[in-house]
């Protein structure tokens, strides 16, 4: 897969975190006694968007120059697949609850997330967070 290729799932990753960010800060401003796991997560999802936007630049570069990946895409291609997995199900939690009338009243009174949850999903976000870190200092950016 060239630099271009990951630059462009990258991008689409972006803009899932970007949207993930919009509707936890939308819960925090909402639920008047909003947990800290509302915290926690938006401060991941805010720190792998900021890293992404990072990476993409860089493959953008690297993609313009025709390089590729070997070994270290199949470990990005599989990184940026669990980013997407992850932030997908926390955006896709978070909007079913949301719907029309006095679902939507109850529904942002609402966490959808047990503690545990929050762990495991505020983990797999650290976990890309470094990979896509680790890739960029590999390459010096």
């Amino acid at each position: 897969m060239d630099g271009l290729s990951f630059a462009a799932s990258v991008a689409g990753i972006v803009s899932l975190a970007l949207d993930v960010t919009q509707i936890l800060r939308n819960y925090y401003s909402d639920v008047e006694s909003a947990p800290k796991d509302i915290e926690d997560l938006t401060q991941e999802v805010d720190a792998i968007s900021k890293v992404l936007t990072q990476l993409e630049t860089f493959l953008d570069t690297v993609g313009e120059k025709g390089n590729s990946f070997d070994l270290t895409a199949s470990v990005l291609a599989s990184t940026i697949k669990d980013c997407r997995v992850t932030l997908e199900h926390l955006k896709d939690s978070l909007t079913m609850k949301i719907s029309q009338g006095f679902r939507k009243v109850i529904g942002r009174l609402m966490w959808p997330f047990r503690k545990d949850e929050v762990q495991k999903i505020v983990e797999s976000l650290r976990r890309c967070n470094q990979i896509f870190q680790f890739s960029l200092t590999v390459e010096g950016w």
